[in-house]
């Protein structure tokens, strides 16, 4: 099951087409940072699916976000990957603090994802969704991650500038690298450089854009690598437990990203 991706101009996020019940296209988002598959209530409103009330628990946490309320879709279909009843999240993307997305439809979060091995192809622009315990094709040099305390968000072994491992957040909804305060104040990263604004889903902070020396995940070492240094507590709505950093457009960019999700398994490969 596969389908072509293009990387949107100016935030770097994967889009990618997704007919719902057969209707469509629409213009959808993949965010391995986001907890479910969303998609915006003016498309809900459009091919009149009825809406279902969102557990107490997650209303509470994601309703400044404009998280309303969910649904379940019979066939979500992106090229020929087809997910069939899929509970999603309804979500109001024209807020501002949403702008990143706001041009989108919705995303491919978590809740999908989890169920598959899937393959980002930075190279060829091609998104692969495979049943890992059917998958005949066996990836050489995978390594294992970790979820994030009690949470979705897939974190890799980074080494930063030779120190390490930290447990960085892989992010295709990441326009670029980030790392966060405490860690470059722990490694002695100067807070000096270039002064930019970091935007994400829980809105925009200042930040400063500057250089680290070396960054390593496994054997994919780069030197001089461009990262931004912000307050992710801001920026999305579990950052408070994020203490490192996140992998972001920049990073993954240079690989064809195989992350096995019921295996708890990643690997990077370098281009052909």
């Amino acid at each position: 099951m596969e389908v072509n991706f293009e990387i949107k101009k100016g935030t770097n996020h994967i889009h990618l087409p997704v007919y719902l019940n057969d209707k469509g296209p629409f213009d959808f988002a993949l965010d391995t940072g986001a907890i479910s598959t969303v998609i915006s209530k003016e498309v809900i409103e459009m091919i009149k699916i009825e809406v279902l009330e969102l557990e107490e628990k997650y209303r509470e946490r994601y309703r400044s976000l404009g998280v309303i309320n969910k649904a379940r879709i019979d066939k979500i279909q992106a090229g020929t990957s087809i997910f069939e009843n899929e509970e999603v999240w309804v979500q109001d993307l024209t807020l501002e603090h949403c702008s990143s997305y706001k041009l989108a439809d919705g995303l491919i979060g978590h809740s999908t994802l989890k169920k598959f091995k899937i393959t980002v192809d930075y190279h060829t622009n091609l998104l692969t969704f495979k049943d890992s315990k059917q998958d005949e094709e066996k990836e050489d040099n995978l390594s294992y991650f970790r979820y994030l305390a009690d949470t979705h968000i897939v974190t890799l072994p980074t080494y930063i500038n030779g120190k390490g491992p930290y447990d960085f957040v892989l992010d295709t909804g990441a326009g670029g690298t980030l790392l966060t305060p405490k860690l470059a104040n722990e490694l002695n990263i100067a807070m000096s450089g270039q002064k930019v604004k970091a935007a994400g889903i829980g809105g925009a902070v200042d930040a400063v854009l500057t250089k680290l020396d070396k960054l390593r995940v496994n054997d994919k070492e780069h030197s001089d690598v461009n990262i931004i240094i912000a307050d992710v507590s801001k920026l999305t709505p579990r950052g408070n437990i994020i203490e490192t950093g996140i992998l972001g457009f920049n990073f993954l960019r240079n690989y064809k990203v195989v992350i096995d999700y019921p295996n708890l398994k990643f690997n990077l490969i370098n281009k052909p």
